[in-house]
């Protein structure tokens, strides 16, 4: 008869691939529609790697030919490379099954590191070097955290050393005032003249000029103050950044 045994393994078991089994059903038209539907692959990957394996009813289709990567957690089915339609219509009861590899380095074991945890970080660093999608990136996160540090301390007082200058007009406004020492920070300041005479004299604009730890201009913000003609009350402040 031989001998039975049950094998145990006490290292951690890993995966080389997450999966996701899309079920074309009521939902799934509400949600992505049917023909040429872009899905979500319900794993981060990194695009253009080869990470990815789709299957649609047991047929595997061609990235680039049947489906393109469209980001980094869709994909688009019925299009190829060059946009070109390779129309996929889905039907109720259909299935789309999708394997998203780890491109592991270690593909066993405790010490398991994969490419798309590298892609995951290398993503949230960059995305935590700017504070709006429009902005331009600090050189590093390093330089952001110097540069959100330094204008707290200006905001809130902290151990910073620094002197402020001022010029004024003719009317002994001031018109500029220069910091300089442990930060370089320039806000400068217009009034109302003629153009608005129901006003005039009345702080117009405040521009800040921020610089970074190289003496380069950084970011720049602007405030436009509007004001009641009759009582001088300020009414509205418009403030315009520019990196």
């Amino acid at each position: 008869m031989g001998t039975r045994m049950k094998l145990h393994r006490y290292s951690p078991i890993t995966k080389d691939w997450d999966e996701i089994l899309h079920v074309v059903d009521q939902d799934f038209v509400k949600t992505y529609g049917t023909l040429n539907p872009i899905l979500p692959v319900g794993h981060t990957y990194e695009p253009n790697k080869g990470l990815l394996k789709v299957y649609y009813n047991g047929r595997r289709l061609l990235s680039g030919v049947d489906y393109i990567e469209l980001d980094d957690y869709h994909i688009h089915l019925g299009v190829g490379s060059k946009n070109e339609e390779r129309s996929i219509q889905l039907q109720i009861g259909d299935e789309v099954y999708i394997e998203v590899y780890k491109n592991q380095y270690c593909s066993r074991g405790q010490a398991t590191i994969s490419g798309t945890q590298f892609y995951d970080l290398q993503k949230e660093i960059y995305d935590a070097r700017q504070f709006r999608e429009s902005d331009k990136p600090h050189i590093s996160l390093d330089a952001r955290l110097d540069e959100i540090q330094r204008q707290l301390e200006l905001v809130y007082g902290g151990n910073s050393s620094v002197d402020i200058d001022y010029e004024y007009n003719e009317r002994g406004q001031i018109i500029r005032e220069i910091i300089t020492g442990d930060h370089t920070i320039i806000r400068e300041f217009t009034y109302y003249e003629n153009e608005a005479p129901m006003v005039k004299g009345e702080l117009k604009t405040e521009t800040v000029y921020y610089t970074d730890g190289l003496g380069s201009l950084s970011q720049q913000v602007t405030r436009e103050f509007s004001y009641d003609p009759a009582t001088r009350r300020l009414l509205k402040t418009t403030v315009r950044g520019d990196s």
